[in-house]
């Protein structure tokens, strides 16, 4: 018995298809009974009505993703040559209904459609467009044309899509020309597309920017939109219809005039737009106040708002965009009239170097517009920036040894920069792209010179401090380097950003958890924000730090997110602030109000985090992953109508706030800015120097197989350049053994010193008061040299404690250990102890698992598949096939 595949069933009637066919672009697909498709295409057509037209769309299952229907349409050419004439008559008489209009001068209803000529060479339509593309000097030809429509005849394309692209791509010039010549030239396309439902909502799609119209039958002039005769020139629709009835909205897609009776707020228009009826509606009234509020010249007061920031509150800003989608042919010409004047002689070259991120979002319109409208000239002022930026920054800098740390430097400062000037003749930005640029060609030139300008700062901090005792000076961070911008390019675009991108506000209830997100300045970074606004409202106020990638909306804010870390106020109940790691909560603050300063001060390299509320009020401190700052930024996610503002205080030291670095430095004094960048150089070179071999195995004992047996220095560990004889350390302590003695002395605030942030372990004397900033080099560079005697030594101290400790149930509670690490239920130093034991008591280890593998409930499942490893892997050996 035979079985029919799903490729050969007709998805309409689900049975081997007959005289099988298939009208739709995908030929991919099962095709239709032949009869099946042609009553499928009748019923769809014959029960729709007047001022309606279906889309005749494909019935194959293949187009369902994810419960969510991708629609491909029939070919109108193959299927109306397969169904009685009148089907595709009448198919064509609903698509004509769309653009049905009462003339004013003969007062007949006609409509406005106007047919199909032919999409070949040799129709008038088809020769004039060929003609315009032969005589325009741009990019796009008939063939692009073609491509497009085809395209959006088989459903791909959206008609707000397909309009975009035709603007872009086919007719950058169409937004500039007057009325008369941009209908010239778009009836043409209208009448080489032979669908009449795709027709027809092309051309309301065109009439919804350019609703000047002539009627068919008397030629006389009226508005689409608002149905006036003797079209209102000079005023806008909504100037002219200010006494009519708005109860009436019209589709934000193509224009059409839509009441509504009753039913829920989700309209469906005959193009297949859907909208909110009351959105629209709170939109019409945004434009109704801001004409009131801008009677004369109100496109260009709408343009002066979006591009230069004077809407200090949400409502202004909303009121100009209402404004502008519904005016947006005569918004977009005074958009491009203002970036002309504004950047004027060169608003081509205006387009390649401006900081589009950090302006406003008119401005960034604007230059959409003229790229759009000379594209040739912004290309060619983009080729000459490109040369520009690669070679000004290694020609301004020509020392190949001195490149590095320029480069870090300057994009450090860029970054840093709270008032982008957006003069051309002197704005920093082409240099630090040309830097940037320089350091993602050369990376490793790049490394090399970050590596030795770090091991000179660390000379000069040795030649500073070296002789000093080390509680007699301190690293002083109240300069550290603040991120004060937030970054829009990274940032949830539905918050307003306003005085230089330093305050953000959430307008009603916009998004879903909408992030703003500010950069790090450096791997040691600070951030801080006041609250000026914190009404009692809906969603959740969230501030602190998250890894690269987190959304800009749909979390559960930062710190409730996974890697994140910070604080969230509930705004809607009274609820105290949870401090959140990761999804964990771990501490509370109090309610915020109006006024409050949330602190946040993070050191990637060192791994720790601190979130502050009015400095001191309230502390926490959260451990992260190490990284470099690329990794992390500062976040947080708004409640309804809550605003904030970055505050800084970022400026270098001064003559009147810290020494220069050449001062004399006495006892007791503060490092300054210089000497505190010479202190962490010279921390990061001490790190590599104490770096241990010691290790904690991940899982199943794989690290802690190779722990065990490993008896050399892990070759990841990268030798420092600052490291002296190690002879220096056993001179100064008078022999080998004394030179132990005293490094265990001082072993805890050596390791502090080289891992942590912030904290500082020589705030007070040492156990060893004559120790100096140069004897902890040597102290460094012998443990270095001794690094893996040393933990011979202690390891066999370990193993020799945990044998008197546990006597002969030792290997298995080593074992017992190592398995209850998986479970997060061991102390470091009793996981230590063990791996200790297994190495230096391998053969009673062996012995009590070769005892283990014959019981009848094994604590290692796998040791019978031959795995010898100390410890035991408990899934997979690496070493065994």
């Amino acid at each position: 018995m035979s079985t029919t595949t799903a490729e050969t069933i007709c998805p309409i009637c689900r049975v081997s298809p007959e005289d099988p066919v298939n009208f739709c672009e995908d030929q991919t697909h099962e095709k239709c009974c032949k009869e099946c498709i042609s009553s499928y295409i009748q019923s769809t057509v014959n029960s729709a009505f007047l001022g309606s037209c279906p889309i005749i769309a494909c019935p194959s299952a293949c187009h369902q993703s994810g419960g969510k229907k991708k629609k491909k349409i029939l070919r109108f050419k193959d299927w109306a040559s397969q169904t009685p004439p009148e089907i595709s008559k009448r198919y064509g008489e609903l698509a004509s209904s769309l653009l049905a209009f009462l003339c004013g001068g003969c007062h007949s209803l006609k409509t406005l459609d106007l047919g199909f000529e032919s999409d070949k060479a040799d129709g008038s339509s088809f020769q004039h467009l060929d003609q315009y593309f032969n005589n325009e000097e741009n990019n796009s030809t008939m063939q692009i044309l073609l491509e497009t429509i085809q395209i959006f005849c088989s459903g791909s394309l959206t008609v707000e899509e397909t309009y975009a692209a035709l603007l872009k791509d086919s007719f950058p010039n169409l937004i500039t020309m007057p009325d008369a010549t941009a209908w010239e030239l778009f009836s043409k396309v209208l009448r080489i597309i032979p669908d009449p439902e795709r027709r027809v909502n092309l051309h309301l799609r065109y009439l919804r920017d350019r609703p000047r119209i002539k009627t068919l039958c008397c030629n006389r002039e009226h508005c689409f939109r608002c149905k006036v005769k003797d079209f209102h020139e000079g005023k806008t629709c909504m100037e002219s219809s200010v006494e009519l009835d708005h109860s009436v909205v019209n589709c934000p897609t193509c224009g059409i005039a839509l009441a509504k009776g009753d039913g829920c707020n989700t309209i469906t228009c005959v193009c297949g737009k859907q909208f909110s009826w009351t959105a629209e509606k709170e939109n019409i009234d945004r434009c109704q106040q801001f004409m009131q509020a801008y009677p004369e010249n109100t496109s260009a007061r709408c343009v002066h708002i979006l591009c230069t920031e004077m809407a200090t509150t949400g409502s202004g800003m909303q009121q100009a965009h209402a404004w502008q989608a519904r005016n947006r042919q005569e918004v977009t010409r005074c958009l491009q009239q203002w970036f002309c004047e504004k950047y004027w002689p060169c608003p081509s070259q205006a387009c390649a170097i401006l900081p589009l991120e950090k302006l406003p979002d008119g401005v960034r319109q604007a230059v959409e517009i003229w790229k759009t409208y000379r594209p040739r000239e912004v290309s060619k002022c983009v080729t000459q920036r490109d040369i520009a930026m690669h070679d000004m920054f290694t020609i301004m800098y020509r020392d190949p040894t001195s490149r590095a740390m320029a480069a870090q430097r300057i994009v450090s400062e860029h970054r840093r920069l709270k008032d982008r000037n957006t003069n051309m003749r002197d704005d920093p930005q082409l240099l630090a792209m040309s830097a940037t640029d320089w350091i993602e060609r050369n990376p490793v030139e790049y490394r090399d010179g970050i590596e030795a300008a770090e091991l000179a700062l660390a000379k000069q901090f040795l030649f500073l401090f070296g002789k000093r005792k080390m509680h007699s000076t301190k690293p002083s961070y109240v300069n550290c380097p603040y991120s004060f911008e937030w970054c829009r390019e990274i940032s949830n675009d539905d918050l307003l950003y306003t005085n230089q991108n330093t305050s953000v506000t959430r307008p009603g209830s916009v998004s879903c958890y909408p992030a703003a997100f500010s950069r790090l300045v450096g791997d040691h970074s600070m951030f801080r924000v006041s609250i000026d606004a914190a009404p009692r409202s809906s969603n959740w106020l969230t501030f602190g730090i998250a890894r690269m990638g987190m959304a800009t909306t749909s979390s559960d804010g930062v710190g409730r997110t996974t890697n994140s870390w910070g604080v969230a106020d509930d705004r809607s109940s009274n609820s105290l602030p949870v401090v959140s790691a990761s999804g964990t909560n771990v501490g509370q603050f109090r309610k915020f109000v109006v006024g409050d300063v949330l602190s946040a001060e993070v050191d990637t390299s060192a791994g720790w985090f601190e979130i502050r509320l009015n400095e001191n009020e309230y502390v926490h401190r959260f451990e992260i992953p190490t990284g470099s700052m690329d990794e992390y930024v500062f976040a947080m996610t708004f409640a309804n109508d809550h605003q904030v503002t970055i505050q800084c205080d970022d400026a270098p030291p001064t003559a009147a706030t810290a020494r220069s670095a050449d001062m004399c430095i006495h006892d007791g004094a503060m490092m300054n800015f210089e000497h505190t960048q010479m202190y962490n150089a010279f921390k990061k070179h001490m790190k590599l120097l104490l770096a241990e071999t010691e290790s904690i195995p991940d899982s199943a004992g794989r690290k802690a197989a190779a722990l065990v047996a490993s008896t050399t220095v892990p070759s990841t560990i990268r030798e420092s350049s600052l490291k002296v004889p190690a002879s220096q350390w056993v001179e100064l302590c008078g022999g080998q053994e004394m030179a132990a003695n005293y490094f265990e002395v001082i072993r805890s605030e050596i390791h502090a010193m080289s891992k942590s942030g912030r904290e500082y372990p020589w705030k007070e004397p040492s156990k060893l008061p004559w120790l100096t900033w140069e004897h902890l080099l040597w102290a460094a560079s012998w443990f270095s040299d001794n690094r893996i005697a040393l933990k011979d030594a202690r390891d066999s101290e370990l193993a020799y404690t945990f044998s008197l400790a546990h006597g002969a149930d030792a290997p298995f509670i080593a074992a017992v250990n190592l398995c209850d690490f998986h479970q997060h239920s061991v102390d470091r130093e009793d996981l230590l102890a063990s791996l200790a034991y297994m190495r230096f008591y391998q053969e009673d280890m062996n012995e009590w698992y070769d005892y283990d593998s014959k019981s009848r409930e094994p604590m290692v499942e796998n040791v019978a598949k031959g795995c010898r490893c100390l410890p035991r892997h408990i899934k997979k050996c690496p070493h065994r096939k």
